[in-house]
């Protein structure tokens, strides 16, 4: 084996997410760094975890309780205290009227918080179907639509009836941040990577220094100018776990319990509570 080979059999591979909000947890990170980066939607990268497909991942934070080896291994997220701007339920009706919602396969955690929101903030059990966002709302048959990420910048822009912020609706029920995303990782991994857990956080820093180049790229590319972008990065989201934001992973962690074991002793979003 070469020691090119050698060095890429070596390297952590890492799946990250490709939203805007987790761009400043990337944007220094590189494969020079002794990493190998796979890109995919948070749903996607969590199954290539669970499948052995990379090391690391940045993940929903249900994933802790559906894959409970997984070890927490950074203070770097992606959290939010209050409106979030990109989890949110697009309504047909009031909130209390909800009696069908539409789930965005994209985010396991966005779809828990939903139904965590809907039912112990406005106490509403509607049917829950998965389905593409767009699609769930273009076909009009759904009293509510959770959209996330940078689909849901878009569509916030653009929509002029109800919505519900699921942070801020989380920050109403409980007095806490939520947190979407953290770095975990498959057992074993840290033994072999030590210094992994003070790379990601370097990343992180350089990352969060780079917001106003981030923004500036982004308004060239993507569906919010460059000044909205930097709004959404420097006052909607949080990337450190202080206290606060893992006293409110806990509590998330201990109302999705239940409905994460539920749902994996039934049919896919064929649930109505």
């Amino acid at each position: 084996m070469s020691s090119a080979e050698s060095a890429a059999s070596a390297a952590v591979r890492v799946g990250v997410v490709s939203y805007l909000n987790a761009v400043p947890l990337v944007h220094t990170l590189s494969e020079g760094d002794g990493v190998c980066i796979l890109g995919g939607a948070p749903s996607r990268v969590a199954d290539w975890l669970r499948d052995g497909h990379v090391d690391v991942g940045l993940v929903p934070v249900v994933e802790l309780l559906r894959q409970p080896g997984l070890e927490l291994i950074s203070d770097a997220c992606v959290g939010a205290r209050g409106p979030v701007d990109s989890v949110l339920l697009l309504l047909r009706t009031g909130v209390e009227d909800v009696r069908s919602c539409f789930l965005d396969p994209n985010s396991r955690t966005s779809q828990i918080l939903a139904r965590v929101i809907l039912r112990d903030l406005h106490g509403v059990r509607p049917q829950y179907r998965e389905l593409d966002a767009g699609q769930a709302w273009a076909s009009g048959s759904s009293d509510a639509v959770l959209v996330i990420g940078d689909q849901a910048l878009k569509m916030r822009q653009g929509w002029g009836g109800s919505v519900l912020d699921l942070s801020a609706a989380w920050l109403e029920l409980t007095g806490l941040p939520f947190v979407f995303a953290v770095w975990a990782a498959r057992p074993g991994v840290l033994q072999r990577h030590p210094g992994l857990p003070a790379l990601l956080e370097r990343a992180r820093d350089e990352g969060c220094a780079a917001v106003g180049e981030i923004a500036e790229a982004y308004g060239e590319w993507g569906e919010l100018t460059s000044g909205d972008a930097r709004v959404y990065l420097e006052e909607r989201i949080r990337y450190r776990l202080a206290a606060e934001d893992r006293a409110g992973l806990d509590r998330f962690l201990e109302l999705a319990r239940p409905l994460v074991q539920d749902a994996e002793s039934e049919e896919p979003c064929s649930t109505s509570g």
